[in-house]
């Protein structure tokens, strides 16, 4: 299995996972994340929140590594 397809199957899951998280918050409405929030639950917020830090995270970590991979072998210093 080549990395296209990885990358391509974690998007759909995640972006599955999301829509999901998304459904989930609007069909409890405003005033119950607003009452549950004031009580100190954040139930589905926080859980798209953490979803969010972790494609942001995915993105951050990829774009290092290939600039990086990038810089060393247009510079001849690693042969791969």
């Amino acid at each position: 299995m080549n990395i296209q397809k990885i990358t391509n199957i974690l998007a759909i899951g995640l972006g599955v996972l999301g829509l999901i998280f998304l459904v989930l918050i609007i069909s409890a409405g405003d005033d119950k994340i607003e009452m549950e929030a004031m009580n100190g639950d954040y139930g589905f917020v926080a859980a798209i929140i953490y979803l969010a830090f972790l494609v942001l995270g995915i993105v951050v970590l990829s774009t290092v590594v290939f600039s990086v991979m990038n810089l060393l072998l247009k510079n001849k210093y690693i042969h791969l």
